[in-house]
């Protein structure tokens, strides 16, 4: 499961752990946000609160932080071997291209034939690798 029992998201979530700051201070999830989107803006580093307190304050990050758990009860992430690693996609992208952040991303079939190929090379690189350090292990 990727999620407790209650539906909260895992914690490694870049939702709780990341954000991007551009040269005049506006704060928000990351880059995209500041360039295209306003309202997404979680504040500014140079209002007279503290950034704790901008980042407790804020509406849009409050919106950034709901998203998991919207995914995993209304759309079929909750069921996807990949979701660990994806968390429904970037929001940005699914904003930009559907005006609702809290749909899964577009791309994600795109991101499920990715992550199955790079599994895919990872065992394989794996398995390999344990083929050859096994006569290694024998001649001793």
């Amino acid at each position: 499961m990727h999620c407790s029992p209650d539906l909260r998201p895992l914690p490694h979530n870049l939702i709780l752990e990341f954000v991007s700051i551009d040269a005049r201070g506006n704060v928000t999830q990351c880059d995209c946000w500041v360039t295209s989107y306003p309202d997404y803006w979680f504040g500014n580093i140079f209002a007279p609160q503290s950034f704790s307190e901008l980042l407790q304050k804020s509406g849009a990050r409050r919106r950034f932080q709901a998203r998991p758990e919207a995914l995993m009860k209304h759309e079929s992430c909750l069921g996807c071997e990949y979701l660990s690693i994806c968390h429904g996609g970037c929001p940005v992208r699914t904003y930009s291209i559907t005006g609702d952040s809290f749909v899964k991303d577009p791309y994600c079939q795109v991101y499920k034939a990715i992550f199955s190929t790079i599994e895919k090379i990872a065992l394989n690189t794996a398995s390999a690798s344990r083929r050859r350090s096994l006569p290694a292990l024998r001649m001793r």
